[in-house]
């Protein structure tokens, strides 16, 4: 559900489907906050406040989101930052 969602949002870019993870989230589960801070064109970091499934699940889901966006070399690197708490690496190439 949401990849979908994702997917519908962004099209094929990769930068506005990470621009859009907040929302995303937000359309299809009921807690937590998730915000993007960009870095660079292709670098971003994003922040996940109260959500509870593991980072692991969380990089999983937004590798396969950019790849399938034609992103070249995705990277996501994932950290616990608090009880609930999680922030991400993004990176691509053009």
């Amino acid at each position: 559900m949401l990849g979908r969602t994702l997917y519908a949002i962004a099209g094929r870019d990769p930068r506005r489907m990470v621009t859009n993870i907040p929302s995303g989230y937000r359309a299809t589960v009921s807690y937590g906050e998730r915000t993007v801070e960009w870095l660079g064109e292709r670098h971003a970091r994003v922040v996940f406040r109260r959500d509870f499934m593991p980072p692991a699940f969380h990089v999983g889901v937004v590798r396969a989101g950019i790849a399938g966006m034609g992103a070249r070399n995705p990277r996501v690197a994932g950290r616990q930052s608090g009880f609930l708490d999680a922030e991400f690496e993004v990176l691509w190439e053009a």
